[in-house]
Formats: C-alpha cells, structure tokens, sequence
C-alpha cells in the first residue's frame, strides 16, 4: 500500500479536569498509514486522547503533530481530520449521496468535482446504487459504510474512529470488521480507532495502545502484547489469561524454574528467561493448558468445575486441590470424548508457555 496517510506525534499530551487527571502525560508516534487502535476500560483515557488530537477537547500542557506541523491551536476544520462516530452522524433530511457530498460543499467543491469524488467514494463503500437513498432506507452496517465515505471523501490525511460498531450486532461487527480493512487499504490514510473489544483491535490494527486510568500502559503489535504483556493488567485485558500471584521462586528439575504461587499452585517455567523485578505474577494462556497425554510433561490435578460450549470452541474451569483455578480452551473436536462437570483430570502445559511478568 502507498500510503498517503500522516506520521501522528503526541508528546507529554495531557488533560485534567478540576485537578483531576483524565490524561496523563503521554507520549505516541504513530506512522503514516498504519492502523492504530487505543483499547482499556470505561475511563481510561481513550476518548480524551482522541478528543485532543481532532481538536474537540482542549489539552492542558503537551504537543500533538500531524505530518510535523504542530496543531494544538489549530481549530478541528482545519486540521483536514475525518472523524467516524458510533452513532453515524448522518443527516436524516439528505441523501446518501448529499451525505457523502456535504464536507465538500462546505469547501466550496466545484459541482463536477462533487460528482466524480462522490460517485468514486460510494464505488469505494459498494453502495454505488444507493446514492438516492436516504438513511433511513439502508441497514446499520450500509449506514456506517456511508459514514466512512463521507469521512473520507475530502482525502484527509488522517481518520479517527470513535467505536463506529458499537451500535452493531455481533455478526455485523464482523462483516464491518472486514469492510474497514479493504477500505483502509484503499484509502492509505492513517487511522486511530477507539473500540473496547479487544479482539476487533486485534483483528484489524497493526499495532494496539493499552491505556488505564488516562495513561498507555504498553504500545505494540497484537502478537507482541498477547505474547509479552508488560503486566497483568495488560495479560488480562487482551485476550482470556491464567493468572497467579507469585509467592517463590526456585530452581526446579532439569534446569527449570520452579514457581510457587500465593494460593499453593506449583509450576515450572523455562529457565534463562528474564524475570522482571517486583512483585510477580505467572501467567498461563488457556489455549496452552490441554489434558494430560502419557507423554506430558508438567502436571496440574484438578476437578473440572464447569464446561461451556462456545462457536469451536469449549472452555473448561477446572478446581484445583490447592484451592487455585485453571481455565483451559480447546478448538471442538467432534470425534474427541469430552470431559464432563465433575470429572477428575491432569492437566499439561510446557514451561516456555509460563510467563513471569510484573505484577504492576
């Protein structure tokens, strides 16, 4: 993809209401054309930042950049922003095609140029045929796919997306999820996008913020955060994870590490691995726990506790004599016996799946 998208740099942005933080000093670069989501819990700071960098919320101290030109006392029309809400903000009164149309009638677009830049735009979303419409005519995922034209339709250089699916059902979040990608590439522009599910940021961003209480907590690539979480706010937010405090380390058999927990739970972790300061948490991921073969090779016993059947997938609690809790999730395999609520099992994982990570 060519990118015609902007480099966005934030630094030492901040924002405070009443003496009360709502955005703690940040720092973020994000690249031209890449897809940037910001994820964390109700209050954390997502829409703040977002605010600030479309120029709605005021910053208290620090600089944003949009392709190297400071815009802090820019007002928000003229910082050639597009701006995606979950609500579609679409005029009930116009056409899809006026819709689409409008940001360039406030720029005095010349009517021929209209025309072509509309009918691409629409071409763009697959909704071509739809342009004498009005919105009322059209389903929530064609409505969204008009919000994303006329958010684009004036080429800026830079999109931000405030939860624009939040407002849909799972099945169409889905389908919208891939609508999103195919235009982000068509468009090149450099997206930020603000969602609070986890696995939507995932499935479409390069790279993924975590905030908490108005601060990023850890930047990076999906695979790189579910691999190697700073902390376990961060294990625990993105994607399902095992966690247990850490009482002690020792050294254990063959050269492993062995990790005891606060509740009892005793487990092995590969060794040479860094082990951050601090107060510890190991980490297991559901998908690494299996039932016991007769080659396995770490053990946990445990009692399964409850079993849920999800699409391909079931999920398993399983109780341990100790007193700690292992939740483990398999792919469904319909030939496969399945274990049912009561039994008792053994439970594998290899050491290299065990991380030790900070506690905060």
């Amino acid at each position: 993809m060519t990118s015609r998208g902007a480099d966005l740099v934030v630094e030492r942005l901040s924002k405070s209401y009443g003496g009360q933080a709502a955005l703690r000093p940040t720092d973020l670069a994000i690249k031209a054309g890449e897809f940037f989501s910001l994820i964390g819990p109700s209050g954390s700071g997502k829409s703040t930042l977002l605010g600030c960098i479309a120029g709605f919320v005021t910053p208290t101290a620090g600089r944003i950049a949009i392709a190297g030109a400071d815009v802090v006392d820019v007002p928000p029309y003229r910082r050639n922003i597009g701006m995606v809400f979950q609500n579609y903000a679409l005029f009930p009164h116009l056409s899809v095609f006026e819709n689409v149309a409008f940001p360039l009638r406030l720029r005095k677009i010349g009517s021929a140029e209209i025309q072509d830049r509309v009918k691409r735009m629409l071409e763009t979303v697959r909704l071509a045929e739809y342009g004498d419409r009005s919105p009322a005519q059209l389903s929530g995922g064609q409505q969204q796919r008009v919000a994303l034209a006329r958010s684009a339709v004036y080429d800026p250089q830079l999109l931000l997306m405030d939860e624009p699916l939040g407002a849909l059902d799972k099945n169409l979040r889905e389908e919208m999820q891939y609508e999103i990608r195919r235009f982000h590439a068509n468009m090149g522009a450099t997206i930020v996008y603000v969602t609070h599910d986890q696995d939507e940021a995932a499935t479409m961003s390069h790279r993924i913020g975590i905030m908490r209480d108005g601060a990023l907590v850890q930047t990076g690539a999906p695979r790189e955060l579910y691999e190697n979480p700073a902390n376990a706010f961060v294990a625990g937010f993105l994607g399902e994870a095992n966690l247990y405090d850490v009482r002690d380390l020792r050294p254990g058999p063959g050269g492993a590490l062995k990790v005891v927990t606060v509740d009892g739970l005793e487990l092995e972790a590969e060794a040479g691995k860094a082990v951050p300061a601090g107060s510890l948490v190991a980490c297991v991921r559901p998908e690494a726990v299996s039932l016991a073969g007769t080659d396995a090779g770490p053990v946990i016993a445990g009692t399964v506790e409850d079993i849920i059947f999800t699409a391909g997938t079931v999920r398993c609690r399983i109780a341990t004599p100790q007193g700690a809790r292992v939740l483990m999730r398999r792919p469904l395999e319909r030939h496969r016996q399945a274990v049912a609520v009561g039994d008792a099992v053994k439970l594998s994982y290899r050491p290299a799946d065990i991380l030790l990570i900070a506690k905060e």
